[in-house]
C-alpha cells in the first residue's frame, strides 16, 4: 500500500513537471510568432489632455516588438514616475494591440519659481515648475513646464523661497495659500478668471505671507496678507470691478490700484508701481 502510495506521487511530480515545461516552452515561443508582433498602440486618457511626452517615449519603440516580450508591469511603473499621472493600467489586446489606460492627476495649483517681482505669464517662464503631490513639490520635466495651461491656477514664488519649500516641505502659510486658491479655482462664481497671475511671499513661514493678485482688467492689485475665504475674495473683486467702472482714474497714468484685503475690511491704497510700492 504504500509502495503504490510513493508510486503515484512520483508520478503526479514527473506528470507536473512536464505540464509546467510544456507551458514554459509555449510560453517562450509565444514570443517568436509574428502574429504577435504589435502594430497597434492605443493610449486611452481619462481627460481631454494633451498624452505626455514620457508617456509616448515609453510606448512609441512598442511597435514592432512582440507583445510577450513586453514586461507590462516595468511599463507601468515607469509611467508611474511622471508627475502627471494618478494611475496607470497596460494591457495586451491580442493578437497584435497593446492599450495603455492612463488617469491623470490634477493639482490644486501648479507653482512657478521667478526672479523677486516678477509676475511673467507661465508659458514664458524658464523651467522651474512644481505641481503639489503627496504633500511634496513635485518638478515636472522641463519639456512640459505649460503642460497644465490655464487649466490649474499658478503660483509664482521667489526662487530661494521655491528651494526652502522642495527642501523642507509647505510650511502652514503656504498650505493656507494652496487650500485657498483651490478653493477659487473650484467656485461657480466666475469672477476669479479676472485674476491673471498670483505671486506669494513669506519672509516669516510661521504667518500667512502676502498673496498678490493682479486684476489688469481693472488695473488693480489685490494684495492678501492674512487668511481670509475664497468668498471673501469673490466679494473684493466685486468691490474692485465695481470701482473700476465709476472711478476717474485718468490721474493715476500707467498706475495700477492697490486693494489690501483682511478679514474685516478692503482698503484701497493709492496707484502702485510695478514693484508694489506706492506713489
Amino acid at each position: 500500500m504504500t509502495e503504490s502510495v510513493g508510486r503515484f506521487f512520483s508520478r503526479l511530480l514527473i506528470l507536473l513537471l512536464v505540464t509546467a515545461m510544456v507551458l514554459l516552452v509555449g510560453y517562450l515561443s509565444l514570443r517568436w510568432i509574428p502574429w504577435f508582433t504589435v502594430r497597434n498602440v492605443s493610449v486611452k486618457m481619462d481627460r481631454d489632455m494633451k498624452i505626455p511626452n514620457d508617456i509616448l517615449r515609453v510606448t512609441g519603440p512598442l511597435k514592432g516588438r512582440n507583445s510577450f516580450a513586453l514586461a507590462l508591469n516595468k511599463m507601468e511603473a515607469s509611467i508611474m514616475e511622471i508627475p502627471m499621472v494618478e494611475d496607470v493600467r497596460i494591457s495586451r489586446r491580442l493578437p497584435d494591440g497593446i492599450e495603455v489606460d492612463v488617469r491623470m492627476y490634477m493639482p490644486s495649483v501648479v507653482i512657478a519659481a521667478s526672479p523677486a517681482d516678477n509676475m511673467t505669464q507661465p508659458e514664458t517662464i524658464s523651467p522651474h515648475i512644481w505641481i503639489i503631490k503627496n504633500g511634496m513639490l513635485v518638478a515636472m520635466p522641463e519639456d512640459e513646464v505649460s503642460y497644465y495651461g490655464a487649466i490649474v491656477p499658478v503660483i509664482f514664488v521667489d526662487n530661494d523661497y521655491a528651494l526652502v519649500l522642495q527642501r523642507y516641505g509647505l510650511d502652514d502659510g503656504f498650505k493656507k495659500v494652496v487650500t485657498l486658491v483651490g478653493a477659487l479655482g473650484n467656485a461657480e462664481d466666475s469672477s476669479h478668471t479676472l485674476i491673471t497671475s498670483m505671486k506669494y511671499d513669506n519672509n516669516n513661514s510661521r504667518g500667512f505671507g502676502r498673496l498678490v493678485m493682479e486684476i489688469p482688467s481693472c488695473s488693480a492689485q489685490l494684495w492678501i496678507r492674512e487668511e481670509v475665504s475664497a468668498r471673501r475674495i469673490m466679494d473684493a473683486l466685486a468691490v474692485i470691478v465695481r470701482n473700476h467702472a465709476s472711478d476717474d482714474l485718468s490721474f493715476l497714468g500707467n498706475g495700477t490700484v492697490r486693494y489690501d484685503l483682511y478679514s474685516d475690511a478692503l482698503v484701497k491704497r493709492s496707484a502702485v508701481d510695478r514693484t508694489g510700492r506706492l506713489y
